[in-house]
């Protein structure tokens, strides 16, 4: 009955957060998208009930990859500096995702889905998302798993009341990249810089695969899609940029390099390319292409994160979100400055433009010339 009760209690929440961020979608949609939830919310409850660890430390890990590489980073530097026996339980919206990226922490560990949060009153769980909170237990409690007393004296973390709304949680996060940007910091180093942990820069180890198709010995990768497990009404993102198939002609006729796309056609549009894996690479494949890419072209999404933890530069169109927060320094990043940047200014951001222009203000005055002569400059 208790569990009954939990679902219920977590759908409702969802139909809430559902209808409020998209109050235009179909019957059908709706469908889809509870039908998804339910069975993920099942799926971590058995894998959760079908295993007997007992955790010292929960960490909770909120949205995509790209958010789950800057956590990760995060994660590692801060398990470096703790006890080596403790054990964590991981929580994360894909945690086969999640223990690929860590992988290499020496405590012992399980990862769960996050769908189901079990409740432990002696367990302290942390929350990693674009700011580290401390979701159950007291701060003390976490500070005493430190190897350097130190540190722990430093170790800082504002506590997340669970009576919080959180539909506010997106609004929050907006604040959170403008104190961010005011301190002249970015996503990859404000979770360091607010938590005591000294930032180890964007390296991460990360276990590649080869993929089964044949490349040649010098590419340039591209990618052009979003988080699938962002739900949109829409055919297509705010994010995508209609603006790539000339870059991507330049390349391969003029410069006379092959072109490779990566995603999912769930996300991302065909473009005419030397090679088109959508849908034929797993992420272990893609980070390996990536890895040996000579420059990869993306719009902000995971795939930047990845390719920067492997030390690939990017070329990266910015839309609705802000380039001085979610851009790396060490890439080539791309703005317009005939619209600012809308991320959660509205809670539909990433389905209609804000300005309600079919053209998207945002990335409609890009200009691919331009982007092709940053190429040159890189590649050519």
């Amino acid at each position: 009955m208790n569990f009954i009760r939990r679902i219920v209690r977590a759908l409702s929440r969802q139909l809430s957060h559902f209808t409020w961020r998209h109050p235009f979608a179909s019957l059908k949609q709706i469908f889809d998208f509870f039908s998804n939830r339910a069975r993920r919310l099942l799926s971590a409850y058995i894998q959760f009930k079908s295993s007997r660890f007992e955790p010292n430390l929960e960490v909770h890990v909120l949205g995509g990859l790209g958010d789950s590489i800057v956590a990760t980073r995060w994660i590692k530097e801060f398990v470096r500096q703790i006890a080596p026996n403790i054990k964590i339980a991981f929580y994360a919206a894909n945690p086969n995702q999640l223990a690929w990226l860590v992988n290499s922490i020496e405590q012992e560990a399980k990862f769960f889905g996050d769908a189901y949060l079990p409740t432990r009153p002696n367990t302290p769980r942390i929350q990693v998302g674009h700011q580290v909170q401390l979701s159950s237990g007291t701060l003390e409690s976490v500070q005493r798993f430190f190897i350097d007393s130190s540190l722990a004296l430093k170790f800082q973390l504002p506590y997340l009341d669970p009576n919080f709304n959180e539909q506010l949680t997106p609004i929050i996060g907006r604040q959170i990249s403008e104190s961010a940007m005011n301190l002249g910091l970015h996503r990859n180093n404000y979770i360091f810089e607010t938590t005591g942990l000294s930032f180890p820069g964007d390296a991460l180890a990360i276990e590649t695969q080869t993929p089964l198709v044949s490349l040649p010995e010098r590419y340039v990768t591209i990618h052009n899609g979003y988080d699938e497990n962002f739900f949109l009404i829409n055919e297509s993102s705010t994010k995508n940029y209609n603006g790539f198939q000339p870059i991507v002609d330049y390349i391969q006729n003029v410069l006379n390099i092959p072109v490779i796309q990566l995603g999912i056609s769930k996300t991302s549009n065909p473009l005419e390319v030397t090679y088109n894996l959508l849908d034929k690479t797993n992420l272990r494949e893609v980070a390996e292409i990536l890895k040996n890419s000579a420059l990869h072209l993306d719009v902000e999404s995971g795939l930047v994160h990845l390719a920067t933890s492997l030390g690939t530069q990017c070329l990266v169109i910015f839309g609705p979100t802000p380039w001085e927060y979610f851009g790396y320094p060490s890439n080539i990043n791309i703005f317009s400055n005939s619209c600012s940047p809308c991320w959660w200014l509205e809670n539909d951001w990433m389905n209609t433009c804000h300005r309600s222009s079919k053209k998207l203000c945002c990335t409609k005055d890009i200009n691919s010339l331009e982007i092709i002569e940053q190429v040159k400059t890189i590649i050519g």
